[in-house]
């Protein structure tokens, strides 16, 4: 899919963008919540767990993801797969082209103050979205289409 300009991200870019917090799990905040149960936040991933996924493996089937992802061996590959972009074959190019861009991107996006606060970032995310969507390759895993066709919203899933 084409995108312009920054301003395009928020727009037509669906999960491209909640796609770059990198999460590990759940805390205690030290707070309680209305029903006084201890208040959650997410544990945001640190750049050494963010630069682990470049030696994540290329899946070419759902099956060998479990096995990756009950082996417990990255940090932010978890039952929430989809979650983010870390078994994205294009997101794991970028970060070992420019791994400085990549994981400073993530981690500032993925901290508890700046959830939600997209707009903030949308001039990365656009340089990020065009180094991602030149890095996609025919072969990665839900690229192509039932059709054989490239599915143009890919990286936005």
């Amino acid at each position: 899919m084409r995108i312009e300009r920054p301003s395009d991200i928020p727009k037509r870019c669906n999960n491209f963008t909640p796609d770059f917090c990198f999460y590990t799990g759940q805390r205690e905040t030290g707070e309680l919540d209305f029903r006084d149960e201890p208040k959650m936040e997410v544990v945001p991933a640190t750049r050494e767990e963010i630069l682990a996924v470049m030696t994540i493996p290329k899946f070419k089937t759902y099956e060998e993801y479990k096995e990756v992802e009950e082996s417990g061996k990255f940090a932010v590959v978890n039952e929430c797969f989809l979650s983010n972009h870390a078994i994205k074959p294009a997101f794991i190019r970028m970060l070992i082209l420019f791994p400085e861009f990549t994981t400073t991107l993530v981690a500032e996006m993925s901290l508890p103050e700046n959830k939600n606060k997209y707009t903030k970032f949308e001039e990365h995310l656009y340089v990020a979205y065009q180094l991602m969507s030149r890095l996609v390759d025919e072969t990665d895993l839900y690229v192509l289409r039932d059709n054989d066709e490239v599915d143009g919203r890919y990286l936005c899933r």
